[in-house]
């Protein structure tokens, strides 16, 4: 029972003590008889020794020898002056070796100072074990860990972060862990931080969590404004022939003014169409003036807890084939659609301070189809236009109050856009030109703003109001001969809490 025990132990490297003690005078003959075994085996608490510091361990009872488990074979049964060298190189670079080997076999310099103490160095981290034998003969197993230094970071966290005492660093082997109860999610960021500037070369194990973390509510207002100018002057001549059937058109091209004078009169625009001369010789102008304002306004209201993204969306989807090519030698492209999303859109991650403030990460963006697209050829040969975006966006990280308010201005659009089409030569002649050009002048005026307000909220109570509890659906009597749409509804014992969420105290 004894020897499996101590076969359990690992490889073992023997150290003969007693008379033949470091600190004795004299040689150790090779050939004094061995120790005689344990005559009983206990099991110690557990040792954790810090990396690259001595520990010193005082024991119950003077040691006779130690056996050193996780060394390799070749130094067991060697003299005691040669095992117990701290300082010897082959001993240590085999012992390194060993310890590469096997992983997590713990590199530590083990060695009696005396009878009863008991000196440890730890060289790399991991787990082994140190058998003690007493000069009774009972054996004791005592397991040792050798870890990270935690109680450094410990320090500097408690120094740099003295708001933050809920923090505790722990090594587990060759990682550092961050555990406890923080205030806020930037107090997180800032233990990690400090833990991997304290240990680079180890890894950071992240378990704080914040206590109750705080929810944020966001109240964005987003109002666009777009104006549309449109100012046109053109004329038109026409004659047409006896002979032959020929006719002509200056200035106009596709198609005459006098052809689309029904569809310019039931249309929304507002202008001035005049034609003079008979059927075969006609003489046209046209003065037109279109003003358009078009308004877009969005109030969402975005709900996150601090440290989480909330995103919105105000628009639509639009799926646009994308031709995929085959791996396969002479196979056909196929064609996809993808999924495209325009409108207003908002994204923001709120992360609330020890002192109240909010750091708010925005990220706002307004996009629509463009009144141009783009040409393709499709698999079949024929010619698509595919739909193009005009977008605004705008990227921001602030920090504000409990109901303080940003405003992001600024994003400004102008358009102008000038054609004119004239008869060579005639429609150069000052005054009398104007007979012999068309000119058109379009310009689009598009302001975008974003008005964003955080609130600090809390959960809503147990009982809450709702639009409907005042509601009580009228009887027939009530319907048809009083003509009530709704009955009285019936005293409350107590009044409902308000609905919605409200703001934190």
């Amino acid at each position: 029972m004894n020897t499996s025990h101590a076969l359990r132990a690992g490889r073992i490297a023997l150290i003969v003590l007693g008379a033949a003690a470091p600190w004795a005078q004299g040689a150790i003959s090779r050939r004094e008889p061995p120790p005689p075994p344990c005559t009983s085996i206990a099991v110690a608490q557990q040792a954790d020794i810090v990396l690259g510091k001595s520990t010193l361990i005082r024991l119950a009872e003077p040691a006779a020898r130690i056996l050193v488990g996780g060394l390799p074979s070749g130094l067991a049964g060697k003299p005691v002056q040669e095992s117990a060298r701290a300082h010897d190189k082959s001993r240590n670079q085999q012992q390194a070796d060993a310890a590469s080997e096997s992983g997590s076999v713990a590199d530590s310099d083990v060695m009696l100072l005396g009878p009863g103490e008991l000196y440890l160095l730890g060289r790399k981290t991991g787990t082994m074990n140190v058998v003690v034998q007493s000069r009774s003969g009972r054996c004791t197993m005592l397991d040792v860990t050798v870890t990270i230094d935690a109680s450094a970071l410990q320090a500097t966290l408690n120094r740099l972060l003295p708001s933050q005492g809920g923090i505790t660093v722990s090594a587990a082997a060759n990682s550092l862990v961050l555990s406890g109860e923080v205030g806020d999610a930037r107090s997180v960021e800032r233990a990690v931080a400090l833990a991997q500037a304290y240990a680079p070369e180890h890894k950071i194990v992240n378990m704080l969590h914040v206590d109750s973390p705080q929810q944020v509510m966001l109240d964005v207002k987003v109002a666009e404004v777009s104006k549309t100018l449109l100012d046109s002057l053109g004329a038109e001549l026409r004659a047409r022939g006896a002979v032959g059937g020929w006719s002509t058109s200056l200035i106009s091209a596709g198609g005459s003014i006098l052809d689309s004078a029904a569809a310019a009169i039931l249309s929304d625009k507002i202008g001035v169409l005049a034609a003079i001369g008979s059927p075969s010789r006609l003489a046209a102008v046209q003065a037109e003036n279109d003003n358009g304002v078009v308004q877009v306004l969005a109030e969402p209201n975005l709900m996150a807890i601090s440290g989480q993204e909330a995103s919105f969306l105000s628009g639509g989807k639009l799926f646009i084939p994308v031709v995929q090519s085959t791996a396969a030698v002479g196979g056909a492209p196929t064609v996809t659609m993808q999924e495209e999303d325009f409108g207003i859109g908002l994204k923001f991650t709120p992360l609330v301070l020890s002192n109240g403030n909010i750091n708010l990460k925005i990220a706002s963006e307004v996009s629509q189809l463009a009144q141009t697209g783009s040409a393709f050829t499709t698999v079949g040969g024929v010619t698509a236009i595919l739909p193009t975006f005009t977008t605004r966006s705008a990227d921001t990280t602030v920090q504000l109050g409990d109901g303080q308010s940003l405003a992001i201005a600024g994003l400004i659009k102008n358009n102008a856009t000038e054609s004119i089409q004239r008869v060579p030569g005639l429609g150069d002649l000052p005054i009398l030109g104007a007979l012999f050009r068309s000119s058109s002048f379009q310009k689009d005026q598009t302001e975008l703003v974003f008005v964003i307000t955080p609130h600090l909220v809390k959960a809503l109570p147990a009982h809450y109001s709702l639009p409907t509890d005042g509601f009580v659906q009228p009887g027939y009597t009530d319907f048809f001969l009083n003509g009530k749409l709704e009955a009285p509804a019936p005293a409350a014992s107590a009044p409902p809490a308000a609905g919605g969420f409200e703001p934190a105290k």
